[in-house]
């Protein structure tokens, strides 16, 4: 499967983030996944020129919602062409323009607590996945990755079974 993982350059549990990401894609690279990181920059909006990525290059694309300001504009046209797939922290604040990251195939969280924020806010629970870190122990990261995977193959599948239908 190959990935194309848009994040942004946001600070805020930044280092904590980097944390999750490397130890589940290390992991799903060990099962032959191809991930592509691109990083936004999230800090200066206005002067923003589109994100260039090719969806036709991947077999989905999975937005960190640290990035979703940066990447709002083309997520609709992405997602037309890919599976989309997020990884959700508590947004801030909701906004009509976080609509086009709400219509993701597929969500990927870290807790309850996340997870109940995006049902709140209009997705189906059963598009959730909750992935916890994995904390010091190995096992428990290969539980977290093996979901993560999981999601990522969901979204697929639902993508290419709706494409099929239609």
């Amino acid at each position: 499967m190959r990935i194309c993982y848009i994040t942004g350059d946001c600070s805020v549990h930044r280092s904590e983030h980097q944390t999750y990401t490397h130890e589940v894609f290390t992991r799903l690279r060990l099962t032959g996944a191809q991930i592509d990181e691109v990083v936004v920059s999230v800090a200066d909006l206005a002067s923003q020129q589109e994100v260039r990525v090719n969806p036709h290059q991947y077999d989905l694309l999975l937005i960190d919602s640290l990035a979703h300001s940066a990447v709002i504009p083309w997520l609709d046209r992405w997602h037309a062409q890919r599976p989309l797939v997020v990884f959700y922290y508590n947004l801030p604040v909701e906004t009509r323009a976080e609509a086009p990251l709400l219509r993701a195939d597929w969500f990927i969280t870290l807790s309850r607590n996340d997870r109940d924020q995006l049902v709140a806010r209009g997705v189906r629970r059963e598009q959730i996945m909750i992935a916890p870190a994995g904390g010091n122990d190995d096992a428990a990261w290969d539980a977290t990755s093996d979901r993560v995977a999981n999601a990522l193959g969901a979204a697929v599948m639902a993508r290419f079974s709706r494409d099929e239908h239609n």
